[in-house]
């Protein structure tokens, strides 16, 4: 299991989206600087299945107050992941 983090800050007016592609091969970002307002893309960039947790019973994991917690799985049928930050702060994820 790796842990990966994501720190998010204040406004922006022209939103961007930020692509994080991993597979069995590991993950393109371990850390990612966004605004909020900004969307993060998990993608999946090989065969299989990855499961992104970032959940209040997973250790080691974390939202600030306020913000959604996300877990979701990528694979074949579903290969990607978007995610719309609305709160500023870090944001500790396992993949």
């Amino acid at each position: 299991m790796v842990f990966s983090v994501c720190v998010f800050t204040s406004v922006n007016a022209h939103s961007e989206t930020i692509t994080i592609t991993v597979g069995n091969d590991g993950v393109s970002h371990v850390t990612v600087n966004v605004i909020t307002g900004d969307s993060v893309k998990w993608r999946l960039n090989s065969p299989g299945e990855i499961n992104i947790l970032c959940d209040e019973n997973i250790p080691g994991t974390s939202v600030p107050a306020g913000a959604s917690y996300f877990n979701f799985t990528l694979n074949e049928n579903s290969p990607e992941f978007i995610y719309i930050v609305k709160i500023k702060g870090e944001y500790n994820y396992k993949f």
